[in-house]
């Protein structure tokens, strides 16, 4: 038996071996995660009593893939910039296209980004690259440390071999790195900037405290409440070189008339912004789509393409024209409705799981009805990808049970560089904390 199986169902006998009630446990494991503000909304984020384990050879499996796949995206970035057929395919407006094409003083294209994926044994698929805000980095490390106080935990470390990595600190490591090659003089000093009634909110706190026990000071503040002046972005009193911008491009845009101040700290060239605003082109699925398109294949080497066909699924803007699928040379509309129960339908710029439709889980009738709205514009389709199950403790009623239930893996890539990942959790095919889903730890085990 593989490790991570061999280590899931230890843990799960563990579980069922424990003195402690079911409710007393994960009524604990619920106090421990607020205590450590892990909630959204000011709710406490669903999970479960066990996390997610997996393999070195995993782990290495999955740093490979997100580091080359990285790379490939800062090409893709790269390209857009002078392509116009990438502007095309990879679609925003004329007034957002702009901002992304000015120079800025970013060292690289996207600091801090998170692959969502699904494993399964050796199987690693990447389904959307998130590249504009992506949350739970301190999450995930507050997550490790309360699961590593629970019995099953601590007796599991006394049989396998246990590690995780810090995601919070080589966050503050590679932002740090992008300040220092950005050129700018002085120490840094961080706002970090979203709405102030953001679901999100929590883990900001979790970020500036880490960021202070740093030595580096760090605030919060709303966008519309910044100014710029004399070379810095200003919070109430507190002056800063460095954003690290939570708040999403699609909201900021939106409100960019009373934003101005952001906007006018990016221009200036004397304030280091991250995610920078071109980090959102990555973002949108047709990126995905971007790597099977023929005219883009140039772009990446043997070893990028080979991880692209093994790692990627097959993705495609619906966009009226031919297509290769699985060799049938076909119109993509008529690949999409003789194939849907082997495609998922998704909106480019879409997050969340919202507007996504799996194929075998909608009606003809539905299936073809989004089809007819996708003839507009703004819609891919994605070759199915098997989803895993992995059997976790339920606690229903008080009671303790063992039921499937779909995963998915959510890998960070900071910098270019792997930097640890956790899990979601749901019934649903469609795993997402927003859309109801869980959020569970990764850790590493060996024997």
């Amino acid at each position: 038996m593989r490790i991570e199986l061999k280590a899931a169902d230890r843990y799960n006998e563990l579980t069922a071996q424990q003195s402690t009630s079911p409710q007393q446990m994960i009524d604990r494991l619920y106090q421990d995660q607020a205590a450590r503000l892990v909630k959204y909304a000011g709710k406490d984020i669903p999970t479960f009593l066990r996390p997610q384990f997996i393999s070195g050879t995993q782990e290495q499996l999955i740093r490979h893939t997100v580091e080359v796949l990285s790379g490939c995206i800062e090409k893709i970035v790269d390209s857009y910039k002078d392509s116009k057929t990438m502007r095309r395919w990879i679609p925003f407006s004329p007034e957002e296209a702009a901002w992304f094409l000015r120079p800025d003083i970013c060292p690289e294209h996207v600091t801090i980004s998170r692959l969502d994926a699904f494993l399964d044994g050796d199987k690693l698929h990447y389904l959307e690259f998130n590249t504009d805000s992506p949350a739970s980095v301190a999450w995930t490390l507050e997550h490790q440390q309360v699961f590593r106080t629970l019995p099953m935990m601590q007796q599991l470390e006394r049989e396998f071999a246990v590690s995780e990595i810090n995601p919070t600190h080589l966050l503050f490591e590679s932002m740090m790195s992008a300040f220092k090659r950005s050129g700018l003089a002085g120490p840094p000093r961080v706002i970090i900037a979203d709405w102030t009634d953001v679901a999100t909110y929590p883990e900001f706190e979790i970020v500036r405290a880490y960021f202070e026990r740093q030595g580096v000071p760090t605030v919060i503040a709303d966008p519309r409440e910044l100014e710029f002046s004399n070379g810095a972005i200003v919070a109430g009193d507190f002056r800063a070189n460095l954003l690290y911008r939570r708040v999403i491009w699609r909201e900021l845009f939106a409100k960019r008339d009373e934003c101005k101040a952001l906007f006018g700290a990016r221009e200036s060239g004397e304030v280091l912004i991250l995610n920078p605003f071109r980090a959102k082109i990555p973002g949108n699925k047709a990126c995905l789509a971007v790597m099977y398109h023929e005219e883009f294949t140039h772009l990446f080497t043997r070893e990028e393409q080979q991880v692209i066909t093994n790692h990627v699924p097959w993705t495609t803007v619906l966009e009226p024209g031919p297509v290769s699928f699985h060799g049938e040379q076909a119109d993509v509309f008529d690949v999409a409705t003789k194939y849907k129960d082997k495609l998922v339908l998704k909106p480019l710029g879409g997050y969340g799981g919202k507007g996504v439709h799996i194929g075998p889980e909608t009606s003809q009738s539905d299936w073809e009805a989004v089809l007819k709205q996708a003839a507009d514009g703004g819609w891919c389709i994605q070759e199915l990808v098997a989803i895993p199950e992995e059997p976790f403790p339920i606690v229903e009623d008080g009671k303790l049970s063992f039921a499937p239930r779909k995963l998915n893996l959510n890998p960070f890539s900071f910098g270019g560089k792997y930097a640890g990942c956790f899990a979601r959790v749901s019934e649903s095919s469609i795993i997402n904390v927003s859309a109801g889903g869980g959020m569970i730890p990764t850790f590493v085990v060996g024997e």
